[in-house]
């Protein structure tokens, strides 16, 4: 339920600032509750960690901040598909399509993942590897992606 928040995209009960999860955050990007600060998780922080995780390690806040995240790990769950770029199963499952000109398609997280990872230019798939804390198994595990037998 998302109710009594001020800001823009929130969520949950209460928030003041913008793009909070959780409840009664003040300030902008936090998740969890009672925290108000900027970009903060856990419960009653009134101070910014100097560290977040990744790939399950602790990092550096100023070195995940300046890292490059290839843009392939920015993608969407749908995504517009014309009626002539339709399956026949789709046609069928979605048959205003005809009057629409096309119908959303839906993929799995890890689908997405795997849409954007293929879509991606080479150079953009290998800087992966550089995001601080990269682990092969961790990426394999939450996108489908194996990169274990390749990992530095």
């Amino acid at each position: 339920m998302t109710n009594r928040n001020a800001g823009i995209g929130n969520t949950g009960t209460g928030n003041t600032g913008n793009w909070n999860t959780g409840n009664w955050n003040t300030g902008n990007w936090n998740t969890g509750n009672w925290n108000s600060v900027n970009s903060e998780t856990g419960y009653f922080n009134t101070e910014t960690a100097d560290t977040i995780r990744a790939f399950n390690k602790t990092i550096s806040r100023s070195e995940w901040a300046q890292a490059y995240l290839p843009k392939f790990l920015q993608f969407n769950l749908t995504e517009w598909t014309r009626s002539e770029d339709m399956t026949d199963e789709e046609k069928e499952a979605y048959p205003i399509h005809t009057a629409m000109g096309g119908c959303l398609r839906e993929y799995t997280y890890k689908e997405a993942f795997q849409k954007s990872w293929e879509d991606a230019n080479p150079e953009d798939r290998e800087r992966i590897r550089d995001v601080p804390g990269f682990d092969p198994e961790v990426f394999y595990e939450i996108s489908g992606i194996d990169l274990r037998a390749n990992s530095k």
